[in-house]
């Protein structure tokens, strides 16, 4: 599958993430009305494998994505070439922040 250099890639990234953002906090909220893991101070539960789990294939997409645009051969244009190297950098950001986001969950209880 070829990856194609497209300013689209510099929001595409985080855009992504504002998804995971909303779909781990509001699951996590769900889980937590729902659950009774909001009396547990053990941060290992079903809620926080929930968020870990999402966290996990998150960030090896966005760490993909990266690649994948890091890898643009010197063949295309100078434009091209820009936006592939800035999307690489703006999806290993988002990366990144997909594991500040998702370390919470190893040590904090879900629901406090």
């Amino acid at each position: 599958m070829s990856f194609k250099p497209h300013p689209l890639h510099l929001v595409l990234g985080f855009t992504l993430w504002f998804v995971y953002f909303n779909f781990v906090y509001g699951g996590m909220s769900v889980g937590c009305s729902f659950s009774d893991a909001r009396d547990s101070t053990n941060p290992l539960n079903w809620i926080n494998l929930f968020v870990l789990g999402a966290t996990v294939v998150f960030t090896l997409a966005f760490s993909w994505a990266a690649w994948k645009c890091h890898q643009v051969t010197p063949a295309e244009p100078i434009q091209a070439r820009f936006f592939a190297r800035l999307s690489a950098v703006l999806y290993a950001m988002a990366a990144f922040s997909t594991l500040v986001v998702g370390a919470a969950a190893l040590i904090y209880p879900p629901c406090l």
